[in-house]
């Protein structure tokens, strides 16, 4: 019923876990992280039993027996395909819609999928109180920090360790549109450097070509590591790294940015001598400097970021903290890149990232507290 009804919609995603019981445990173990209350409609009476501030109600053809009495409100409910397994939760700030049908399975935040299951439970007999307890209801979609964490828990437990990829139709044109975009841009570097080189040109035009140049190198310098990630072909090669000296010399780049956007940066230099990390330069450089684009992009003028390093166990922690939280300004594109419409940037989902510098043998988090957002990455230091 759901499954014909949601299947081929633009705000869902699709996804092929290995049996429909995985698709709900990892959800569960996802949910029970970030779900704190809210409401349950499913008709699963097990799905998140447990939870003890979430109301449940069950809608099924026959009333089901629960664990212990009154666990949830019971609706009658025919559907057209006995085996489709659903679950829709409702809370404050977010809602999801969950569906299963054989080896294949849904999932949605998007108000308007919540809003079309809804409005087709509602018209059920004995809904008339779930109807009063809904009216107040805001649809909307979860904050990035909620959602980009009960993705990343529910792809971790997945598939452990690796990067998510797309089907093999998404990657040929994703790399078709890469080559397309990053050679034309290349040429475009190259031609400027030429002209830098030159020295008659009026310090006005050296001042543009300049920032054409920086402007090219990094855009070229996002679509490589969209593309590496893309190719997916090399093993990643590791060595160690001084993690400070790297900051120390990108640092000229992201002070530039900032300078640009009207925002303040400042770096604190560690107290201690910082052990060597062990990493791949050519990705981690690439992931920090993306990282610190983004954020740049999103952060409302005069935020300030501070960066820092410390040591952590076996760990360097990279600490980059704002004064303010990002804007909501990121569009999914699949599962795993990310568009904003107000610059066309084209960039990896937080939970790619995640994915990336665990793949390094990193941990990536984000914090979003009420006067600040605080973004830590943790690298493996150097044995012995």
């Amino acid at each position: 019923m759901f499954w014909q009804l949601l299947q081929g919609e633009r705000e869902v995603n699709l996804c092929q876990p290995h049996q429909s019981g995985e698709f709900w445990q990892k959800w569960e173990a996802a949910l029970g992280q970030e779900l704190q209350a809210g409401v349950l409609l499913s008709n699963q009476s097990l799905f998140l039993a447990d939870h003890p501030h979430l109301e449940r109600w069950v809608f099924a053809p026959v009333r089901l027996a629960a664990a212990q009495p009154q666990t949830f409100e019971f609706v009658p409910f025919n559907a057209e395909d006995a085996t489709e397994r659903w679950a829709m939760i409702l809370t404050e700030k977010w809602q999801l819609c969950l569906v299963s049908r054989g080896d294949q399975a849904l999932f949605s935040f998007h108000p308007q999928i919540s809003k079309l299951v809804l409005d087709i439970l509602l018209t059920q007999p004995q809904t008339e109180k779930l109807q009063t307890k809904l009216q107040s209801l805001t649809f909307q979609l979860p904050e990035y920090g909620v959602m980009a964490n009960m993705m990343a828990t529910f792809l971790s437990l997945c598939h452990p360790r690796e990067v998510v990829l797309p089907e093999l139709a998404d990657i040929d044109i994703l790399q078709s549109m890469i080559h397309e975009v990053r050679t034309p841009l290349t040429t475009i570097r190259t031609l400027v450097s030429s002209l830098l080189k030159r020295s008659d040109i009026n310090p006005l035009v050296r001042q543009r070509l300049e920032q054409i140049e920086r402007e090219t190198k990094m855009q070229i310098d996002r679509l490589n590591l969209i593309f590496q990630i893309v190719d997916h072909a090399q093993p990643l090669l590791q060595e160690p790294l001084q993690l400070e000296e790297l900051v120390l010399e990108e640092l000229p780049q992201w002070q530039w940015q900032t300078d640009r956007r009207n925002l303040t940066l400042e770096y604190i230099p560690s107290q201690t001598s910082l052990p060597p990390v062990l990493t791949n330069r050519e990705l981690l450089q690439q992931l920090l400097n993306g990282l610190i684009d983004r954020l740049l992009r999103l952060l409302p003028s005069e935020s300030k970021i501070k960066v820092q390093l410390h040591p952590a166990g076996s760990y360097l922690k990279l600490e980059i903290i704002t004064s303010s939280h990002t804007s909501g300004g990121l569009q999914p594109i699949g599962r795993w890149l990310a568009w904003q419409p107000e610059t066309g940037v084209v960039s990896l989902s937080l939970v790619v990232t995640k994915a990336l510098f665990q793949a390094l043998g990193g941990k990536f988090t984000l914090k979003t507290l009420p006067t600040e957002e605080i973004i830590v990455v943790y690298l493996p230091v150097l044995p012995g």
